[in-house]
């Protein structure tokens, strides 16, 4: 068997990849090495096994139970085999057909019958999983993991109140399974209930009364939305809180996290929100103090973090002229087309209007308030001026973004105003009609 091992409730050793006779240290370190390749959001599946199996495993009482369970057939443990590696390989026909004959060949064995139900599962058919763990939950009401697995496929269905009722049901068997709250985090989330997702997050963190190395993925899923919400005061409440529960002498542990908060940066930085990367970057170099390739990417964020968080206060800042501020949002936000071109004529107008002098005044408070943001801009202010100020030059040019630049043609010109032509016939019309009404 490979790390993973089988993907069924009886072998949670081979899932690990240790020998039963495995020390608690050993688990540890292997849950740990295991779960920065295989983290909720990139491997669901392959984490909820590893979750399982620790979860067992480093629980005396229930690895002891677990220890004394019965001995599948040789048949059945090759079948096992084979269905993990058909899953392995994304061969959806192969683990749907030895799925069956697992079902047929041994489905006395509640084991055997968990295996099938998490491929068809894992294989795009839900409705015959969510049927084979109905089957398993009317033999034993007291199974966790079939009500488990049960909420899974049914939210897969699309039946998300059937879901949360399997899902609660397993809780109310094993309150400890944090892959259940983070299963229904997930569905609050998809549902755009951000403060359900949150108060189930930290049901699950609160569920043993202290925070553990188990309940770490529960609390990194709090950081991220928070962090989604730019809720700065969560964000580093919960990090903190996170980073004192991480044991500084395990190696393993400190691997994990920061390997957690490095990818919480890349995903920040893709997005365009450089000070979140930067935060968490800086947050992974609290549990590997001195690493240089943590070092070398926080100080390549440090530029972008810094106009980052000050394009947000200059947005908003009131001393600012509201053209400034339009360029501000314009230079660090993609916008449709529509609205870029309203908001550039609209500083196009407000410059021209101000005058050339009383402009350059508005943008040097900028430069002065906010360097980082200013220098960002600086692209777009120019073609603004151009435009204002020098009509007919041309309108196309870059916009900046940061570490980007986005093109954008055809920044409206304003009018020039009326010219001599048009003042000097207005003129004429109205003496004409003065006349007209003076000899009436």
């Amino acid at each position: 068997m490979s790390e993973i091992g089988s993907i069924e409730i009886d072998d949670h050793y081979a899932v690990l990849g240790l020998a039963e006779s495995a020390t608690s240290k050993e688990i540890k370190g292997a849950f740990f090495r295991l779960v920065r390749t295989h983290t909720p959001e990139d491997d669901p599946d392959g984490f909820r096994s590893i979750s399982q199996a620790y979860q067992v495993l480093s629980d005396p009482a229930k690895r002891a139970e677990y220890d004394r369970r019965d001995r599948l057939p040789i048949a059945a443990t090759a079948l096992l085999e084979q269905l993990h590696y058909a899953l392995e390989a994304e061969d959806t026909t192969a683990a749907r057909q030895v799925a069956s004959e697992l079902m047929r060949d041994h489905g006395e064995h509640a084991a055997c019958r968990r295996a099938a139900g998490v491929a068809y599962a894992r294989t795009g058919a839900p409705k015959s999983g969510a049927r084979v763990f109905s089957e398993l939950l009317k033999s034993d009401p007291t199974d966790a993991q079939a009500a488990k697995w049960l909420g899974i496929c049914l939210k897969e269905m699309g039946k998300e109140k059937e879901a949360l009722e399997a899902l609660y049901r397993c809780l109310r068997l094993d309150p400890d399974d944090s892959e259940t709250y983070m299963t229904i985090s997930s569905i609050h989330i998809d549902a755009d209930r951000t403060d359900m997702a949150l108060s189930v997050l930290e049901e699950g963190i609160q569920a043993d009364d202290q925070i553990d190395l188990g309940d770490l993925p529960l609390v990194f899923r709090k950081v991220f939305i928070h962090a989604r919400e730019r809720n700065w005061d969560e964000i580093k409440r919960e990090s903190t809180r996170l980073l004192s529960a991480v044991p500084l002498d395990d190696s393993d542990a400190c691997q994990y996290v920061a390997s957690q908060f490095v990818a919480m940066g890349r995903a920040f930085h893709d997005g365009n929100a450089s000070d979140l990367a930067k935060f968490a970057i800086d947050c992974a170099l609290e549990v590997l103090p001195g690493d240089p390739e943590l070092l070398r990417m926080s100080q390549q964020l440090q530029p972008a973090a810094e106009a980052t968080s000050d394009f947000q206060m200059a947005h908003q800042d009131e001393r600012l002229a509201k053209w400034t501020r339009a360029l501000v949002w314009l230079s660090f936000v993609d916008e449709p087309e529509e609205e870029f071109q309203r908001l550039t004529g609209f500083a196009v107008e407000a410059v021209g209007r101000r005058g050339r002098k009383r402009a350059r005044k508005d943008w040097a408070l900028l430069k002065r308030l906010y360097p980082a943001v200013a220098e960002v801009g600086a692209d777009l202010w120019e073609r603004v001026q151009q435009v204002a100020f020098e009509p007919g030059a041309g309108t196309g040019g870059r916009r900046s973004r940061g570490r980007r630049a986005g093109t954008r043609s055809g920044l409206r010109e304003t009018d020039e105003g009326f010219g001599c032509v048009q003042y000097i016939v207005i003129i004429v019309v109205l003496k004409a009609l003065f006349l007209a009404m003076a000899s009436c």
